[in-house]
């Protein structure tokens, strides 16, 4: 288990070292507070096969780590692989597949390729080898919308991990899932464009000096970088009192005179 409260660099060095050096163990990582990467953090969790807990707030870390070990303390499979019935592989994520605990559902999402109709699921438990077999024909299809992102995102993370492929690689098939699915990755961006028509085309346009708002509670006075109007306040009555009692305490002309005889 990692838990950290602060910043963590060097990604790419450590995924590879969470997956060349995990064998049969599992990584859970917990972030405290409002600085952790929780990129390095989620991402770490998903080669590692454990999961990611956040805990925003210090005084509720207690409260959000109990279900965490709760869960930990009852594994229920681990290995878990899913595969066709001819021994295919299923193009599922995310992968690798997390370990399976009490409490907690089996979830992937997966492309079912043409032909496929039976979908193997396998795994480990108890020390002793698990596997069912799931007839898709008898699943009744639900109409949902925005399973192909899940999909995408999930295949897209697990891309992002492998250290089977090379960068290029990695921003061909991450560039070419952004595309299709409108997403934005690393190397794709989404770009709003409204097509809304303003004024119709045979209006007149007539020019019109647009004044810049004023910053909220404006001062007629100079505006500070941190907004402490009551100090700049201060300083003006502060400076008007000195001004004053210097015009009361000047010696007059005669006063003068006299104390240089």
């Amino acid at each position: 288990m990692f838990i950290t409260d602060g910043a963590v660099g060097n990604e790419e060095a450590l995924f590879n070292q969470i997956q060349h050096g995990l064998g049969s163990r599992r990584l859970f990582t917990v972030g405290i507070g409002s600085a952790p990467n929780a990129y390095f953090m989620g991402r770490a969790a998903i080669a590692g096969k454990g999961t990611f807990t956040f805990v925003g707030n210090t005084n509720q870390v207690t409260s959000s780590l109990k279900p965490l070990f709760e869960a930990i303390a009852k594994p229920v499979m681990r290995d878990i692989q899913a595969q066709w019935e001819d021994g295919s592989r299923v193009d599922a994520w995310p992968d690798p597949i997390a370990d399976l605990y009490q409490n907690q559902p089996f979830q992937i999402t997966f492309k079912i390729p043409e032909g496929q109709n039976s979908l193997v699921v396998s795994g480990t438990q108890n020390a002793e080898s698990w596997q069912q077999q799931i007839d898709l024909q008898s699943v009744t299809p639900a109409k949902a919308s925005g399973i192909d992102v899940i999909w995408a995102r999930k295949k897209i993370e697990s891309l992002e991990l492998n250290t089977q492929i090379d960068a290029d690689g990695k921003e061909a098939q991450i560039t070419a899932l952004g595309l299709a699915h409108h997403l934005v990755t690393k190397h794709t961006s989404l770009i709003a464009v409204d097509k809304t028509q303003s004024r119709p085309d045979d209006a007149e346009t007539v020019p019109a000096l647009i004044l810049p708002h004023a910053p909220k509670n404006n001062l007629t006075m100079l505006q500070s970088g941190l907004g402490s109007h009551l100090d700049i306040l201060f300083g003006a009555l502060i400076t008007a009192i000195s001004l004053i009692g210097f015009c009361l305490l000047k010696p007059k002309g005669d006063q003068i005179g006299r104390s240089r005889i």
